[in-house]
């Protein structure tokens, strides 16, 4: 829960809009945050692999831009806030 946590204060410190979040213990600490933008975006955290990622939805299906294992989730937003400034 603790880098959900990380992730979501820092979106919204940067300002950037946060669609819907779940976290779900029962899948191994698993959660994603969607971002508020078009095309979608969203931060996941896979329990059982330990990864957080950065994917878009591009035709209903969710391509993977970065992956990171160090849990600190800060190459995720960076990329986030440069993909959202592409826009």
């Amino acid at each position: 829960m603790k880098e959900f946590n990380l992730i979501l204060t820092c979106l919204k410190e940067f300002s950037i809009p946060i669609r819907y979040s779940e976290y779900d213990e029962q899948a191994f600490g698993s959660w994603y945050i969607e971002i508020e933008s078009n095309p979608l975006y969203r931060v996941a955290h896979d329990g059982r692999d330990k990864t957080i990622v950065l994917e878009v939805n591009r035709n209903n299906e969710w391509d993977c831009l970065i992956s990171d294992k160090t849990k600190s989730g800060k190459h995720i937003i960076e990329k986030l806030r440069k993909e959202l400034n592409d826009l």
